[in-house]
C-alpha cells in the first residue's frame, strides 16, 4: 500500500510540474509577442488616425479603409511588416464603427492575381491605385526601417481618389523577435496560384523536347492606360502565352505584372498578336512561350 501511495504521489507531482512548465512557456510566449508588437502605441496611433480622417477625405459611412502590407524602402514586405499591418487593421476595425476596415487579405488576393512586384509600391500613386482596385476610399500604408536592435515604423492614411493624406504616425520600438521575420519578401508566392494555370498542363514549352520558338509576325506595342499616363509609369510585364498551330495567342497568364491596369492592357494586346507557330519534328504544334511586354514612358 505504501509503495502504491508513493507511486501515485510521484505521478501527481510529475503532472503538476508539467502543468507549471506549460503555463510558464505560454506566459513567456505571450510576453515575447507583446514585446515584439508595440500594441499600446499601435492602439493610440490608430485612434489618432481615425481622428484625422477628413485629411484623407474619408468621411462617415462612405469611408472604406484598406490596410496594405507594411514594407521596407525597397517595397518588399516581411513577416513583421505583415504582423504590424494586421495589428493596425484590428485596432482600426475595433475603434472605427461604422467605418468599414478591410485587412491585408483584400490586398493579398489582388496582388496574387496580378503578381505586381513590391518595387512598384514605393510610389504613392501606385499605392492609391491599389486601394482603388479593391474599392477603398483610403489606404493605410506603412514603412519599416531597422536601426540596430530597434525598428522605426511610419504609417500614413492616403486618400485613394485625391492627393490628400493624413498626418504621419511614427512608432519606434525594440525588436527581439526572430531575424527571419525581417527577411524581405514579395507579397505573393513565387509560383502563380492554381487558378492561374492553363487548362492543359501537358502543353509543351518552347525550348524543351525539341519544340522551336515561334516567330512574331504581327506584334504591335500596347498603349498606355490613362492611369499609367498620369503616373508616368514604366515597366515590363512577363506573360506565359499559349500559341496555337495556326499562330494565334489562345491563352495567357501573368508571371510578373504591373499596376495601373497595364496587366489587362498587355493581355488584351497579346491575344491579337500573330505568330509563325512553334514546330516539333517539322510540324506546327501548340506550345507555351514566355513573352515580355514593355511599357516605356518617354
Amino acid at each position: 500500500m505504501k509503495m502504491v501511495f508513493l507511486r501515485n504521489l510521484s505521478v501527481r507531482c510529475a503532472v503538476l510540474v508539467m502543468i507549471l512548465l506549460i503555463r510558464c512557456v505560454c506566459a513567456r510566449a505571450q510576453a515575447s509577442e507583446s514585446s515584439i508588437l508595440p500594441q499600446t502605441r499601435i492602439r493610440q496611433a490608430a485612434a489618432r488616425i481615425l481622428q484625422s480622417l477628413d485629411n484623407a477625405t474619408c468621411r462617415s459611412q462612405e469611408c472604406r479603409i484598406v490596410v496594405t502590407n507594411f514594407t521596407f524602402s525597397s517595397g518588399l514586405t516581411s513577416q513583421l511588416g505583415m504582423d504590424l499591418a494586421d495589428q493596425f487593421a484590428h485596432e482600426l476595425a475595433s475603434q472605427a464603427s461604422p467605418i468599414q476596415v478591410m485587412g491585408r487579405s483584400q490586398i493579398r488576393s489582388d496582388l496574387e492575381r496580378q503578381r505586381i512586384p513590391g518595387s512598384f509600391f514605393t510610389d504613392d500613386k501606385a499605392i492609391r491605385w491599389l486601394g482603388q482596385a479593391v474599392g477603398a476610399t483610403a489606404i493605410l500604408t506603412g514603412g519599416l526601417e531597422k536601426s540596430g536592435p530597434s525598428m522605426l515604423l511610419k504609417v500614413r492614411l492616403l486618400a485613394c481618389w485625391t492627393e490628400k493624406a493624413g498626418p504621419e504616425e511614427s512608432i519606434t520600438f525594440s525588436y527581439s523577435g526572430l531575424e527571419s521575420d525581417l527577411s524581405p519578401t514579395e507579397a505573393f508566392p513565387e509560383e502563380p496560384p492554381t487558378d492561374n494555370i492553363f487548362s492543359d498542363p501537358a502543353l509543351p514549352r518552347v525550348g524543351k523536347s525539341g519544340v522551336t520558338r515561334p516567330a512574331c509576325i504581327y506584334c504591335p506595342n500596347p498603349g498606355f492606360t490613362q492611369a499609367a499616363r498620369d503616373a508616368k509609369a514604366s515597366g515590363t510585364i512577363l506573360l506565359d502565352v499559349v500559341i496555337s498551330p495556326q499562330g494565334s495567342a489562345t491563352d495567357a497568364r501573368i508571371i510578373r505584372g504591373a499596376p495601373f491596369g497595364l496587366n489587362e492592357r498587355a493581355m488584351s494586346t497579346v491575344r491579337n498578336w500573330k505568330f509563325k507557330p512553334s514546330t516539333l519534328n517539322g510540324k506546327p504544334v501548340t506550345a507555351i512561350v514566355q513573352v515580355e511586354v514593355l511599357f516605356r514612358f518617354y
